[in-house]
């Protein structure tokens, strides 16, 4: 159902006249002339709709099937010299968004001047649609006439991602297809087919077509569904989106039952055919020409600085302000993200032959057995801590104030320390802490503030950490060894 408000300004109507409508259906009515507005219902269920004006107006609009479009020939009675406009408006085939341009249309054809049209949907009729095809819940589901395919769809549980198509889904009506949607093109552009459902239109989705798969490097990277014209590097660009760095494209797949793979930078990926079961990879290929060198510790200034391919550290150190009242520049180190890597491999390595001597110690009675094997699972325990230790990749560059000039790497990250006083003892002592350094103290007097060994401690064996990372190696009867 409908509702059209039509509103005349001063001489659009007729303002003086009383007359008495005698071709309608109903009883003769008095009928004003001196009327502003008009309200128009045009009920689509039943064979006639009437317009009422709020002065008495009469208006009969009649029902007629033609060519199986419904048509309402509107009788407009308007008394003034006796002129009765006849117009027919085609509005059950109608779209909801053409229907005001319609009707305004229509009485414009008549009251071309100061006359406004106002046309609003009071109801709808609810139809019943079939969704089939590859999606999750195939079936009968009611909806309006102007819902779109989405609507649906989504009522079905959407397109089974793994069988269903996304590029072709038909509507049909009476065993013809009327109309396509394709959701690529909405995803893109917002486009969907412009229709009115039926009752008893069926909306069938097809099985998927041709797919390429984007792995990494791009904003989209997801299996695509293309139609056969589709099949090149330029289309799967186009909705894949690589990242703004990639700069080359890596395609594997099959090619006559063989294996096929390719390496193209992306300009010639954009014309390259591509086939059903690809899979694509974007990759930025660039050869980096400037790193990012971060700095850490007691400084001021910049904490990053972008150096050129092959800079060496004495050239950033230049560039690095620092107080030497509070930096300690003799003792810099790096941390290295390569070095971690490799220091996690190495502590890995160690890990795995902990565990095979662990598992692969032979047993010479029940009772040993039992013993090794309560020793495996404290073993086990502290191999699984110990995996989850993620090393620094400190690198010592300084040993006694002088500095290895070695070449740098992409984000590596020299850190300067800090001067400090304190000397920090801890392991096997009674009471680890931290000291105030005394330049004529030995390792006895540091482990002596310390509280002294425990029974575990191994006295032959202390270990100095330097602040530069570099790690020596004293015991307690050498007294000539001084922390410094």
């Amino acid at each position: 159902s409908y509702s059209v408000f039509i509103c005349f300004t001063s001489g659009s109507a007729p303002t003086s006249s009383t007359t008495t409508l005698t071709s309608s259906p109903l009883e003769e009515i008095p009928l004003s002339v001196s009327v502003s507005c008009v309200l128009v219902f045009l009920l689509l269920n039943f064979n006639a709709f009437f317009v009422f004006f709020s002065s008495g107006w009469f208006i009969l609009c009649k029902r007629n099937e033609l060519q199986q479009n419904i048509r309402y020939h509107c009788y407009i009675h308007i008394v003034f010299n006796f002129i009765v406009f006849i117009f027919s408006i085609n509005i059950f085939v109608l779209a909801w968004g053409s229907v005001n341009q319609t009707v305004t249309a229509k009485i414009r054809q008549v009251y071309t001047n100061d006359v406004n049209v106002y046309v609003n949907l009071l109801t709808s009729t609810p139809v019943s649609i079939f969704v089939s095809g590859p999606v999750l819940r195939p079936g009968q589901y009611a909806g309006l006439a102007s819902d779109s395919v989405l609507y649906y769809l989504k009522r079905a549980g959407g397109v089974d991602f793994q069988r269903g198509s996304f590029r072709q889904i038909d509507v049909v009506r009476n065993g013809k297809v009327v109309a396509t949607a394709d959701l690529y093109a909405f995803f893109r552009n917002g486009k969907l087919p412009q229709m009115s459902f039926k009752d008893g239109d069926t909306i069938l989705v097809h099985p998927i077509g041709n797919t390429i798969v984007v792995e990494t490097g791009a904003r989209n990277s997801f299996t695509f569904e293309f139609l056969n014209e589709e099949l090149n590097g330029g289309v799967v660009n186009y909705f894949a989106r690589p990242g703004e760095f990639s700069s080359h494209a890596s395609v594997s797949g099959i090619r006559n039952n063989k294996q096929f793979a390719r390496y193209l930078s992306l300009d010639e990926f954009a014309s390259l055919e591509l086939s059903a079961g690809d899979t694509v990879e974007y990759l930025a290929d660039h050869e980096p020409q400037i790193y990012r060198i971060n700095v850490a510790g007691a400084f001021a200034g910049a904490s990053q600085i972008m150096v050129d391919k092959g800079t060496r550290l004495i050239d950033v150190l230049d560039h690095i302000e620092a107080d030497t009242a509070l930096s300690d520049t003799q003792n810099i180190y790096l941390l290295r993200e390569s070095v971690a890597v490799k220091q996690k491999e190495i502590i890995e390595e160690g890990l795995q032959r902990l565990e095979r001597s662990m598992y692969t110690a032979p047993i010479s009675s029940t009772g040993e057995g039992a013993i090794r094997a309560q020793e495996a699972q404290l073993v086990a325990d502290f191999i699984a801590r110990a995996r989850q230790i993620e090393p620094q990749g400190r690198v010592v560059v300084s040993e006694n104030g002088d500095i290895a000039n070695i070449l740098l790497e992409p984000n590596d990250t020299i850190v300067i320390p800090e001067v400090t006083d304190l000397v920090h003892v801890g392991g096997e002592v009674l009471l680890p802490q931290s000291v105030v350094f005394n330049p004529e103290a030995t390792t006895e007097d540091y482990v002596a503030w310390a509280g002294g060994f425990t029974e575990r401690a191994e006295d032959e064996r202390i270990l100095i950490v330097r602040k530069n990372g570099n790690v020596t190696f004293t015991s307690i009867n050498n007294q000539v060894n001084r922390i410094s």
